[in-house]
């Protein structure tokens, strides 16, 4: 039986507009009895670590503002909620036009093909990115982010693994290697407009 996967909604707000950021993790248990417990545990683990080194990439007027996580295999689970005092972005400068977006790029290998999962930072900084060319700076924060991203998290008792999860086939993958792209992203998740 596969290990326990579960779904990360990091959640906030850019230039007025709400952004999701969803990653993915994977437990060292398979089919724990309270998934609810470990999305929570999961949640703690994120925030407590490499949520410090997102917001170390993220405009200064941009804000984590809660997480949503759950099990989303094992015939999944509740979702736990936890919202959060916001926590502003910390790179230096404000943010640029909200549906701007670095890519960190996560490849993996399926069968046997090559495949790249996407990663979309949300609250890209003005300074991060001028005349189609990432700031060394900028370079510089998401590399310690992806270090802290590829590291395993623990909290109560539990351990997770980031990874890629490919909905499709229901498989979990270790990706390497993981870098960010030299290209702008547009995320199409639609979400209200804060007014």
């Amino acid at each position: 039986m596969a290990n326990d996967v579960y779904q990360l909604n990091v959640i906030g707000i850019a230039e007025s507009q709400l952004w999701e950021s969803v990653l993915h993790f994977q437990s060292g248990v398979a089919n724990a009895t309270n998934p609810l417990t470990a999305a929570n545990h999961l949640i703690t683990a994120f925030s407590g670590g490499p949520a410090s080194d997102l917001t170390g990439c993220m405009g200064d007027d941009a804000s984590i503002t809660g997480y949503k996580a759950k099990r989303v295999n094992n015939t999944g689970g509740p979702q736990a909620l936890q919202p959060i005092t916001p926590v502003p972005g910390s790179f230096g400068s404000d943010c640029s036009v909200a549906s701007n977006n670095a890519v960190i790029l996560s490849y993996y290998v399926q069968g046997t093909k090559t495949r790249a999962g996407r990663w979309f930072l949300p609250a890209l900084p003005t300074a991060a990115y001028d005349d189609g060319t990432f700031s060394t700076p900028f370079k510089t924060a998401v590399a310690a982010l992806i270090t802290a991203i590829n590291a395993s998290i623990t909290s109560g008792g539990d351990t997770f693994h980031w990874g890629v999860w490919a909905r499709k086939t229901t498989t979990f993958f270790t990706p390497s290697p993981v870098i960010l792209s030299g290209h702008l992203g547009t995320q199409r998740r639609r979400l209200t407009p804060v007014m």
